[in-house]
């Protein structure tokens, strides 16, 4: 089922409601701004925390395929405590559009949808459609030979001496929307952009 930003504001509300008529009450002193939310509003009790927050994610399907959303987060910790907050709840909704910059309006008719079959099923209509709003979105080329992991080792070896590297942790690709490169390699959390003539 496709939802508007509307939707989601008021399931946000909705949220927040629920916990005030529990007893709830906000905490203004903890709600200045963050660096990591959209917006959140802190309530508390006698022996709890509460965070409830909106944030935008992305949802990565690959290597070069993400889908983008918003997401409205409840965690949890107890009052008075260093200790860690815990996530209690996590609502999910993910673009059936593509996001993009421009009046609040055109962005507040946002599709939506929590289903995340639904939206990549939408994702791949846009690859079908070829809309050069979605050019990086377009299916990478993956090397998955023997030959060509080793040649990436030969070639991490080269520009990263010392470092230890197993084929089974090594993912080369060509994103065909990066003209600059021929092949990006990928091991662990390092990645080699190698240079157009240097593969």
């Amino acid at each position: 089922m496709v939802i508007k930003l509307a939707n989601i504001n008021a399931r946000f509300s909705d949220i927040i409601a629920g916990y005030l008529t529990k007893g709830y009450v906000l905490n203004t002193a903890t709600m200045e701004n963050s660096a990591f939310d959209a917006c959140r509003v802190d309530l508390t009790n006698e022996s709890e925390f509460l965070r409830v927050s909106v944030a935008y994610f992305d949802h990565h399907i690959d290597i070069a395929n993400r889908i983008p959303g918003i997401e409205i987060v409840v965690k949890q910790k107890a009052l008075n405590t260093l200790s860690e907050f815990e996530v209690i709840r996590r609502d999910r909704f993910y673009h059936v559009d593509w996001p993009k910059p421009g009046p609040l309006a055109e962005r507040l008719n946002s599709a939506f949808t929590e289903d995340l079959e639904e939206a990549c099923k939408a994702m791949e209509k846009r690859h079908r459609r070829g809309d050069a709003a979605f050019v990086m979105l377009r299916r990478p080329e993956f090397l998955k030979t023997d030959k060509a992991k080793d040649v990436a080792i030969r070639y991490i070896q080269r520009i990263a001496p010392g470092l230890r590297v197993n084929q089974e942790d090594i993912v080369i690709w060509k994103p065909n929307h990066d003209h600059k490169c021929d092949y990006e390699i990928i091991c662990g959390n390092r990645r080699w952009r190698i240079p157009r003539g240097h593969a």
